[in-house]
């Protein structure tokens, strides 16, 4: 049995309002498993996988993925592929939503089915299902972490006994929803996360601004109002924090604590 596991449950958020179709909503789900997959190809210890209807859950072992893989997810709403798939249907990007159940805990499942989506069990995945549960709660709570911004409401759950998950909860909220305060913001940021390398007048190519990339003056005017937004962002801030919290969680989960 494989303890500290990390099992991801994604649920679409009133998929029969939004989609005509549940033929639609599975494209969209394995649309978003098949990014994950490939980005995540070497992590995975199970796929993501469409299972219960408007679902896909997959796993890891690293516990440090649980911040990248929700970020990845958030990438996804800026990607060609989900803005085509949305101009195809004729659905408004900002109308798909998702709840982002994340689940720490124990496989019961042998090795040699762990790819299975359909064979595997545990309560790292019961509790990812649960966690999507609360997440639909949160989302209409004004008690709770409801997320706002982002199209990925996230709630985690792990064991009953530990406090991690009422730490995971409001630091997720605090880093990815207070912390950004636009969906410029947002493209910035995760624009930045995935292109580290990128040239401010790149990002901004990306985000649509107009500019003439021949021009030396022009390029540096634009690059300036990059970097400005950047500052004013408290990028730097971000990426301390989701830095931060991928290092406690890979001392908690992955090194067993300090």
């Amino acid at each position: 049995m494989k303890k500290n596991l990390i099992y991801f449950f994604i649920d679409l958020k009133g998929s029969r309002q939004v989609f005509s179709n549940q033929g639609e909503a599975n494209e969209l789900l394995n649309l978003l498993a098949q990014q994950l997959n490939q980005h995540y190809t070497d992590d995975l210890i199970t796929p993501f996988d469409v299972r219960q209807g408007d679902a896909i859950i997959g796993g890891v072992e690293d516990a440090r993925l649980m911040v990248d893989i929700y970020q990845s997810c958030i990438s996804f709403g800026f990607s060609e592929e989900f803005l085509s798939f949305s101009s195809h249907y004729q659905i408004n990007p900002e109308s798909i939503k998702y709840y982002f159940g994340v689940g720490v805990g124990d496989i019961t499942t042998p090795d040699s089915v762990l790819k299975n989506i359909e064979a595997v069990n545990g309560t790292a995945i019961s509790r990812a299902k649960e966690a999507a549960d609360l997440a639909k709660e949160a989302s209409h709570s004004k008690e709770d972490y409801a997320f706002k911004l982002q199209s990925f409401q996230f709630y985690a759950k792990t064991d009953s006994t530990e406090a991690t998950s009422t730490i995971l909860n409001p630091m997720f909220y605090l880093i990815f929803e207070k912390l950004i305060a636009n969906n410029r913001q947002n493209e910035l940021f995760n624009l930045k996360e995935r292109f580290p390398k990128a040239k401010n007048y790149e990002l901004a190519e990306i985000m649509g601004y107009e500019f003439d990339q021949d021009d030396v003056d022009d390029r540096r005017r634009i690059s300036s109002q990059i970097s400005n937004l950047t500052t004013k962002s408290q990028y730097d801030l971000y990426k301390k924090s989701s830095d931060d919290l991928k290092l406690f969680l890979h001392h908690h989960y992955n090194l067993g604590g300090y």
